[in-house]
C-alpha cells in the first residue's frame, strides 16, 4: 500500500511536467500558425503610439527617427502608413536628388513638421514638393524637439550643404517649444540652461526612448506586434472611455467672426482677431534668452551663406477654437506673443498660421484642422502648405 502511494506521489510531478510540455508545445504551434497566418494575410505592423516605435535613442539630441523604418500608426483618430528614410527623417513621397542647379528648402521642426498621424504624401513637405517642383524639399522634423535641438540638427544635416538661394523653414510650436528648449518636457534629451548668465547645453543621457529590445521583438514577430497593439488600444479605450466627435464640439464662443487686432510683425496673412491676448514672457526670462540665442544663430548662419530663413508659428488649438476642453474665445497665447517679439527683434520673418486657421474655422466651424489629440490632420497640413508656399513664391520672385 505504501509503495503504491509513493509511486502515485512520485508520478504527479512527471504528469504535471508532461502537461506543461504539452501546453508549451500547443502554444508554440498556435503562435507559429498565427505568425504565418498574419504574414500570409499581409498584416502590416501597427502601433498606437508613434514615439515608442518610430523613434530611437541617439547621441545628438537624444532621439531620432529609426532609419528605414515603416509602420502603421493606427488608433481612434489616425490610420497612416509612415516611413522614415536612411537617416531617420520622414521619407519623402517623391524623392528628389540633390543637384547644383536645384535649390533646397530645408524644413525643421517637431512632430507637426514630421507629420504625426498623417500618411505618406499628405505631409506638409510632400505637399510643398508638389507645389514647388523646381525645388528640393527636405523634411528634417523630429518629434519632441524645440529650437535648441533643431539647431543642432541644422548644424549637422543642413549647414554643410546650405547654399545661396536655399531656404530654411523652421516650425515653432506654440504648445511646447519654449519649454522643450529648457528641458521641461524632454526626459533624456539635449536641452539648454543658463549658468552665470551663460547658455550651457546639457547633453542627452540615452533614456529618451523605450528599451530597443522590445522594439526588435515587435519588429521580428507580427503576432507579438498584434498582441501589444491590441493591448494598447484596449488600454487607451479604458483610460479614455469618451472620445469627442467632430459634430457639436466647436466652442460656442470660439469663432463668431474674424475681427481686427494686434498681430505683431507677420509675413503672409491678414488681420488677427482682437481677443484677450496673453502677456508675453519677459525679456530676461530663460524662455526668451535661450530662444533668442538660437534663433539668432539660425539667422546668422543663413545670412552668411545667402540663404533665407523664415519661422512658421504653429498655433495652439485653443487659439483658433479646436480644443474640445476649452469653451472660451480664442486668444493669442503667451508663446505666440513672445515668438513674434523675438522674431521682430532679430529681423526674422514669421509665417503666422493663426490668422488663416481662424479664418477657415470661421467659414467652416465643423471642419477640423487638427486631430483631437492636437496634431495637424491632413487638412491642417494642406493649409500650412498653402501659407508656406505663398510666402516662398513671393520672396523668390523678389530674390
Amino acid at each position: 500500500m505504501e509503495t503504491n502511494l509513493e509511486q502515485q506521489v512520485a508520478s504527479r510531478p512527471r504528469a504535471a511536467q508532461l502537461r506543461l510540455l504539452a501546453l508549451a508545445f500547443a502554444v508554440t504551434i498556435a503562435a507559429g500558425v498565427g505568425e504565418a497566418t498574419l504574414r500570409l494575410l499581409g498584416y502590416g505592423r501597427s502601433y498606437v503610439h508613434a514615439f515608442s516605435m518610430f523613434y530611437e535613442v541617439d547621441d545628438l539630441v537624444g532621439v531620432r527617427g529609426r532609419p528605414n523604418f515603416t509602420g502603421r500608426l493606427k488608433n481612434d483618430e489616425m490610420d497612416a502608413i509612415i516611413s522614415n528614410d536612411e537617416h531617420g527623417f520622414r521619407k519623402p513621397a517623391r524623392d528628389i536628388a540633390a543637384s547644383p542647379e536645384r535649390r533646397n528648402i530645408f524644413v525643421l521642426g517637431d512632430s507637426f513638421i514630421w507629420g504625426w498621424g498623417v500618411g505618406q504624401g499628405k505631409v506638409l513637405t510632400d505637399l510643398m514638393q508638389e507645389r514647388l517642383a523646381d525645388r528640393r524639399v527636405r523634411n528634417l522634423g523630429v518629434s519632441a524637439t524645440g529650437t535648441v535641438q533643431q539647431f543642432v540638427i541644422f548644424e549637422k544635416y543642413v549647414l554643410p550643404g546650405l547654399r545661396r538661394g536655399d531656404w530654411v523653414v523652421l516650425g515653432f510650436c506654440g504648445v511646447n517649444d519654449f519649454a522643450d528648449n529648457l528641458g521641461h518636457n524632454l526626459a533624456g534629451r539635449l536641452y539648454a540652461t543658463i549658468v552665470n548668465g551663460q547658455i550651457r547645453l546639457i547633453p542627452p543621457d540615452r533614456t529618451a526612448c523605450p528599451d530597443p529590445t522590445v522594439q526588435r521583438l515587435r519588429d521580428a514577430s507580427y503576432l507579438l506586434n498584434l498582441l501589444i497593439y491590441s493591448w494598447n488600444r484596449a488600454s487607451d479605450a479604458w483610460r479614455r472611455p469618451w472620445h469627442p466627435q467632430a459634430e457639436g464640439n466647436v466652442s460656442p464662443n470660439a469663432m463668431s467672426q474674424p475681427r481686427e487686432g494686434n498681430s505683431g510683425a507677420i509675413a503672409g496673412e491678414g488681420a488677427v482677431a482682437k481677443v484677450p491676448d496673453q502677456e508675453p514672457f519677459g525679456d530676461k526670462a530663460p524662455e526668451v534668452v535661450v530662444a533668442t540665442h538660437f534663433l539668432r544663430a539660425f539667422n546668422t548662419a543663413c545670412e552668411q551663406r545667402g540663404a533665407g530663413l523664415v519661422l512658421v508659428y504653429i498655433p495652439r488649438q485653443e487659439e483658433f477654437g479646436e480644443l474640445a476642453e476649452y469653451k472660451g474665445p480664442p486668444f493669442s497665447s503667451k508663446e505666440r506673443q513672445t515668438l513674434l517679439r523675438c522674431a521682430a527683434s532679430l529681423g526674422i520673418e514669421v509665417i503666422d498660421l493663426l490668422p488663416r486657421f481662424r479664418a477657415l474655422k470661421a467659414r467652416a466651424p465643423r471642419q477640423r484642422l487638427t486631430y483631437y489629440e492636437g496634431h495637424w490632420n491632413a487638412e491642417g497640413h494642406r493649409v500650412a502648405c498653402d501659407s508656406v508656399c505663398e510666402f516662398l513664391a513671393a520672396r523668390t520672385a523678389v530674390r
